[in-house]
């Protein structure tokens, strides 16, 4: 592994003890992240999963292990806020999906269930605007840049939103 990847995967691992119910990973380099977030769960045995709207939500490390029907996004948030489970639940493109008021309200609520289990949502990919009665809820954005500037797997800066 490589010296970029061990310091993006020490600071994914700070983020995900961090504590914070919710951050959002602004990238234009997923499969770096994802692949950084892979690396934590074989290290750590965290269970992290992730989710596309091609495969639905799955174990990161073992992609054979997917949670049924939750390729449909009103699926998605349902079992997020009634799950009971710890875990890292990484969305990725997550904001064309969030299309109506309804899907909006399902994911203020799987925030709220999110908080309470003590797990975490990462909102991996282009960035949401969210309503002003969720941005509160959200307490960090975290862009992963170059040290050039460019995005790519070099710092995470924090951004408070």
């Amino acid at each position: 592994m490589g010296k970029d990847m061990t310091g993006l995967n020490e600071k994914i691992s700070n983020l995900i003890d961090s504590g914070l119910p919710v951050v959002s990973l602004k990238s234009d380099h997923n499969d770096i992240i994802v692949k950084a977030l892979t690396d934590v769960s074989r290290n750590t045995g965290k269970a992290i999963y992730v989710w596309s709207e091609n495969d639905g939500l799955s174990r990161i490390d073992a992609a054979h292990i997917a949670i049924p029907r939750t390729q449909d996004v009103g699926h998605l948030l349902n079992h997020l806020s009634t799950n009971k489970h710890y875990g890292i639940y990484v969305l990725q493109n997550l904001k064309s999906h969030l299309n109506s008021s309804l899907l909006w309200q399902q994911f203020a609520e799987c925030i709220a269930a999110t908080a309470e289990n003590n797990s975490m949502l990462v909102l991996l990919g282009e960035e949401i605007q969210l309503p002003e009665s969720l941005r509160s809820l959200i307490a960090q954005i975290w862009r992963v840049r170059t040290e050039s500037g460019q995005t790519g797997p070099g710092d995470v800066v924090k951004k408070a939103v």
